[in-house]
């Protein structure tokens, strides 16, 4: 039942889209693919057009949360590349919202949102809805709302190499900041649950390419 309704609101969706100019768009990717600066990108040329509902506010472990600090005291979890650490029901519930046209408030727990003291946002939908993050592309429910489908694409080494350049030594000790697991654990999720979601989207973009590039195909897609 829940696949049926999810269908018909793709289909309610998407005479919207044709009557409003409204566009439900994913773009899934692995860690370090480009994503934040392609998004960036259109933002820029964009502006007005665009809103993005990051994945990584459905996070059930954020900084400081009681979660979190129960598992760095006592560690249990073996690999942070698992769909089972976010909220996907709610991420659902949430995209199938937007999808209707309707505003979402969310309860921000993302890295950046906390860090920037926020712990809600009025999510108000515009021309282009961008669902981004590593596992948007997961579930069937969630891409059957959506218009568009992308994967940005890179090689597990290339992934490997850019995010042990974004370490600061003795700055962080969070797990997934270990050079030990970025090159196993990391890898090995990346693999499993990220990957296999370059078989569900329209598009596959090469994340080794440069951001503008990138983002004229979006754009050039969207349009």
């Amino acid at each position: 039942m829940l696949m049926l309704a999810n269908y018909l609101v793709r289909v309610l969706n998407t005479s919207m889209s044709v009557a409003y100019g409204s566009e439900l768009v994913g773009i899934a990717t692995p860690t370090c693919a480009g994503k934040t600066s392609l998004l960036e990108e259109l933002k820029l040329r964009m502006p007005a057009s665009v809103a993005t509902l990051p994945f990584d506010e459905y996070d059930l472990y954020p900084t400081g949360s009681e979660l979190m600090e129960r598992e760095l005291a006592e560690p249990r979890i073996t690999n942070w590349k698992d769909p089972a650490l976010f909220d996907m029901p709610q991420f659902i519930h949430d995209a199938a919202t937007i999808a209707r046209g309707y505003r979402v408030t969310l309860q921000t727990r993302s890295r950046e949102s906390l860090e920037g003291g926020e712990q809600s946002r009025l999510f108000v939908p515009r021309r282009i809805n961008i669902l981004e993050g590593v596992f948007v592309l997961l579930d069937p429910d969630i891409r059957a709302l959506m218009d568009l489908r992308f994967y940005i694409d890179i090689p597990p080494d290339v992934m490997v190499e850019r995010r042990l350049a974004t370490l600061r030594p003795g700055v962080s000790g969070n797990p997934w900041d270990d050079p030990e697991y970025i090159k196993g654990s990391m890898v090995e999720g990346t693999r499993k649950y990220v990957l296999p979601q370059r078989e569900y989207a329209d598009v596959v973009l090469d994340g080794t390419k440069p951001t503008t590039e990138l983002a004229t195909q979006v754009i050039g897609h969207l349009s």
